[in-house]
């Protein structure tokens, strides 16, 4: 687990808020594992099928895929505006 933006060839770039639940804070690292094992689950491997990506802004996790429907999977998961 580590969250740095990955080297990667993926062409479709989704950005979603950070999982929240509820009053509870979670930090920083729960919510990345929560995101990096759904990910692996729903998707499929690290570095195969999504790469970390940088996001714009810090409240935000960005996620690069290689496949539109991942993409499409992950904003339906995870979206929240």
């Amino acid at each position: 687990m580590r969250y740095l933006p990955d080297y990667h060839e993926f062409e479709y770039i989704a950005s979603t808020p950070w999982p929240h639940y509820g009053n509870q804070q979670l930090d920083w690292v729960d919510r990345i594992d929560i995101i990096e094992t759904w990910l692996t689950r729903s998707v499929g491997p690290h570095y195969k099928e999504w790469a970390w990506h940088t996001a714009e802004d810090i409240c935000f996790a960005a996620v690069a895929f290689r496949w539109e429907r991942s993409k499409s999977l992950f904003l339906l998961r995870w979206g929240s505006f």
